[in-house]
């Protein structure tokens, strides 16, 4: 209970940290004034450029797959380990920073699958990757992505519980993607990332 008590809130405060917006003020730019005005990696991308952006995604993902590992190696129960990611990507999506304000969640999720799920994570980016030369959109390429997460956990580790929770995960970036998906509706949602 008290590794819970310290990595709970340690992964909430880690993910919190604005990661784009850091870069984005070395640089003399505020993402946050650019594109979707969120501070994960795609828009930095608008913002800054390729670099960046995939600086940005890496950090962002450490901090999941970080607090993935913490959590296996000192959360007395599973559930205390969902608990720390759970955190983790909430303090992404909902930056106590930026005022409950931040990025998407989907790099984040993406470096805790890596830890708790690597072969499923494999076959969920496979899946995104294919989506994103299918539509050329950076928001379905991820929502597919998160979208097979939990079949594939299920399907390849036989682990309901992991899949529910790959299913959380996934419905929280979805969740953050709202105004994506009524572009998507709209037919308005860019095609690609461009820089602004």
């Amino acid at each position: 209970m008290i590794a819970l008590a310290v990595l709970v809130p340690a992964g909430y405060l880690l993910g919190a940290v604005p990661t784009g917006l850091v870069f984005g003020k070395l640089a003399g730019v505020d993402p946050r004034r650019i594109g979707s005005g969120r501070v994960g990696a795609t828009n930095t991308y608008r913002a800054l450029g390729f670099w960046p952006s995939v600086a940005v995604a890496a950090i962002d993902a450490g901090k999941g797959a970080l607090m993935a590992y913490l959590g296996l190696r000192f959360a007395p129960s599973a559930v205390g380990v969902d608990a720390i990611v759970l955190a983790t990507v909430l303090g992404q999506v909902y930056s106590i920073f930026l005022l409950a304000q931040g990025g998407r969640g989907v790099a984040t999720t993406g470096g805790a699958a890596l830890v708790l799920w690597p072969l499923a994570l494999t076959v969920a980016l496979i899946f995104g990757v294919a989506t994103w030369f299918r539509y050329r959109t950076n928001s379905v390429a991820s929502l597919s992505a998160v979208g097979a997460l939990p079949i594939a956990v299920e399907v390849i580790y036989r682990d309901w519980r992991g899949a529910l929770f790959a299913l959380l995960l996934g419905a929280l970036v979805w969740w953050s993607h709202r105004d994506n998906l009524q572009r998507l509706r709209a037919g308005t949602e860019p095609r690609t990332a461009r820089r602004a």
